[in-house]
């Protein structure tokens, strides 16, 4: 039983397959009619492809201006099986474009293949901005050679050029116009779905360093998500075509080289701000390295001072006193010339003289110490007065 369904299911998709196929191949019959003309306004042509699938060709507006559009849908299965109608509408095209035809790329890629002229748009001083404030870079195929991505913006910036925030992520020339057109005021409803370029028949025409024309077909379906996983929902799947003339392409170019200067110019005082920053920090750093130097040496100088004086000083029983190889105590008693101290420790990491001028610390700092515990005498000079703090 479970065999037949699996015979019965095959069957069915294989219809789908073949019934859509078919649907394609007389699309592509009626497309292969259309005779291409480099002198008319491609819209005509890109009209009559939507005749052929038999919908009427929608003038929609975008940020920019104008595009055309025909979209249909409802199937089962990929229309992607039509490749024979999409290289058809691609060979159309192509034989209408008065220039150079070529897949759309970025802005970059075209200006360094020499399709694109970037003076066109933007001075040879800000396109050198540009370029120095490059937020990528990217190999061409056909010259082998690195050339700077300069326009890497995204689309919502695009969309939205008076927004101050910009998420870097590529332009392709398709996606602005797509998620920006109000494709369902024509009928044709987006809203929702997935969307995946069909590179055949997706081209875009230049002509005297301009893109003068560009022609996009995409697929598009509502999916579902069953475990992670994103798949179509049936009858849900579509084809829609975009014809993107010359004004509404030259005002989205200018848009974009206007864009990045902004957020170049913004970049800029971003990094001016944030050398400042540094710059301050550091300066910062060095005044209070100074301080810190000259705190040490004052107090390094006075206490030095005590050493050279011990032989005028006067010494008391309970005062504190240090010796040149870093012992500290207390005296317990002074006959004379001797005196007799009481040792409660010696410092440890710590250089010679630490408390007679030979510190390289600054003011009451800490300091690591053995534990003693002896009375000892000693001669007056062997120790000298000093300031220190014993744990309790």
């Amino acid at each position: 039983m479970k065999k037949m369904t699996t015979i019965v299911t095959i069957a069915l998709l294989t219809t789908g397959c073949a019934s859509l196929e078919s649907t394609f191949s007389q699309y592509n019959a009626q497309a292969l009619k259309i005779k291409p003309s480099k002198e008319a306004d491609y819209k005509v042509k890109h009209a009559e492809l939507a005749q052929t699938m038999g919908e009427i060709q929608q003038s929609l507006e975008s940020p920019y201006g104008t595009i055309y559009a025909f979209s249909q849908g409802g199937y089962d299965s990929s229309p992607s099986v039509g490749k024979s109608f999409l290289r058809t509408a691609g060979e159309l095209f192509k034989n209408s474009c008065k220039g150079e035809v070529n897949s759309l790329k970025r802005f970059e890629e075209d200006a360094h293949e020499g399709r694109l002229n970037p003076l066109l748009y933007a001075t040879e001083e800000e396109i050198e901005l540009i370029s120095k404030h490059a937020v990528g870079s990217s190999t061409s195929s056909v010259t082998n050679k690195t050339f700077p991505q300069y326009l890497k913006l995204s689309y919502r910036a695009m969309l939205n050029p008076d927004q101050e925030k910009y998420r870097d992520s590529i332009v392709n020339y398709n996606k602005p116009f797509v998620r920006s057109v109000d494709f369902a005021a024509k009928g044709i409803d987006l809203s929702n779905h997935l969307l995946s370029t069909l590179r055949l028949g997706t081209k875009a025409c230049y002509s005297d360093g301009k893109m003068v024309g560009a022609q996009i077909f995409f697929s598009h379906y509502k999916g579902k998500s069953v475990k992670g996983h994103t798949s179509a929902i049936a009858g849900t799947r579509g084809i829609t075509s975009l014809y993107i003339p010359s004004k509404t392409i030259d005002t989205f170019i200018k848009s974009s080289f206007e864009v990045r200067l902004e957020n170049v110019a913004r970049q800029i005082k971003l990094k001016e701000a944030a050398t400042a920053r540094k710059a301050a920090r550091k300066a910062a750093r060095k005044e209070e390295r100074a301080a810190r130097e000259h705190a040490i040496a004052k107090n390094d100088a006075a206490q030095k001072q005590k050493w050279n004086n011990r032989f005028d000083s006067e010494l008391n029983i309970g005062d504190s006193v240090c010796t040149p190889d870093n012992k500290i105590g207390f005296i317990e008693q002074v006959s004379g010339n001797n005196i007799k101290v009481w040792f409660r420790g010696k410092l440890v990491r710590e250089n010679q003289n630490y408390f007679f001028g030979n510190s390289g610390k600054r003011p009451n700092s800490s300091f690591s110490y053995e534990k003693l515990n002896g009375l000892t005498w000693v001669k007056r000079g062997e120790v000298a007065s000093c300031e220190f703090k014993l744990d309790t």
